[in-house]
């Protein structure tokens, strides 16, 4: 198995130390907005420091995901919202990516990704994105 610091460090480096739920950003060897790196599979259920396993996480977002899925690290994407769907909604709303951005507070990149399916929308952004879009969709087509 893989060690686990330069697993951690190439998970890092390979997400551009992002978020991977919300989007928002952390800065390379710092402690405020540190990024935490997640298992996938707990390695207590078999799952090891493959980069394949691991994904970078926000603290806030790391908590979550511990909270609702307990060891089980990968939510059920199924029920999330597609990026299609929220090209759409954002364009209903006249909305640019960079609008967008500003207000969930992550970076126009992690929407980029997100509309163009480089990236599952998942966790807690997809709870934001609900929460701060859908009152006022419902006003579009109301």
């Amino acid at each position: 198995m893989q060690a686990w610091e330069p697993a951690a460090k190439a998970a890092r480096e390979r997400d551009h130390y992002t978020c991977q739920d919300c989007g928002s950003q952390g800065k390379p060897g710092t402690r405020k907005n540190n990024i935490h790196v997640h298992h996938l599979v707990c390695t207590r259920d078999g799952g090891t420091h493959d980069l394949n396993n691991l994904v970078t996480l926000c603290q806030p977002c790391h908590t979550w995901r511990h909270r609702k899925y307990g060891s089980i690290g990968r939510p059920p994407y199924k029920d999330s919202m597609t990026g299609e769907e929220l090209k759409t909604i954002r364009q209903q709303l006249g909305l640019s990516q960079a609008d967008l951005a500003r207000i969930l507070k992550i970076s126009p990149a992690a929407i980029c990704r997100w509309e163009k399916g480089n990236r599952s929308i998942s966790g807690m952004a997809d709870s934001h994105i609900r929460k701060y879009l859908m009152p006022s969709i419902d006003n579009v087509t109301g």
